[in-house]
């Protein structure tokens, strides 16, 4: 499980910091994400 959450965690940086890098440019920012999560 440690495994696990340590990996977990390394997907959430991207997600992170892809929509940071998005927001930057205008496009979605990470609450956009989280709510296309929420949608489905």
């Amino acid at each position: 499980m440690d495994e696990l959450c340590e990996e977990l965690g390394d997907v959430l940086l991207q997600v992170v910091f892809h929509s940071q890098i998005a927001k930057e440019f205008g496009e979605f920012n990470i609450y956009d994400v989280v709510n296309g999560i929420c949608q489905k």
